[in-house]
C-alpha cells in the first residue's frame, strides 16, 4: 500500500465515527514536499466546515497537532518532520 493511500485510509475510519449527519468522504491526500500535503474531500450532510488535525500515532492518542477549521474542500497543509509519517483525522 503506497504513503499516501495508507494516510488515506487511516483518515477514513476516523472520519467514519464522525456526526452521522455529517460526513467527509471522497478523500485524497497526496505528499507534496517532505511535510507538505494537498488534502482533498467532500462535505455532506450538513457539514460546512472541517476540524483537520495529524499526528504520528495512528491511532490519533498522542502528540495531536490541530492544523486547521475550514470550510475549504481542498487544502494543502505542513505537518510532521521530513521523512515522518503523519496520519490526518478529518471530522466534520
Amino acid at each position: 500500500m503506497t504513503f499516501q493511500k495508507y494516510m488515506l485510509f487511516a483518515a477514513g475510519l476516523f472520519c467514519g465515527a464522525a456526526i452521522a449527519s455529517a460526513e467527509v468522504t471522497s478523500l485524497n491526500c497526496e505528499q507534496t514536499g517532505a511535510a507538505e500535503y494537498k488534502l482533498t474531500y467532500a462535505l455532506t450532510g450538513d457539514s460546512h466546515s472541517v476540524r483537520i488535525s495529524a499526528s504520528a500515532d495512528p491511532s490519533g492518542q498522542r502528540d495531536v497537532q490541530e492544523l486547521l477549521n475550514t470550510s475549504e474542500t481542498a487544502v494543502t497543509i505542513h505537518a510532521g518532520m521530513p521523512g515522518q509519517r503523519m496520519y490526518f483525522f478529518l471530522k466534520p
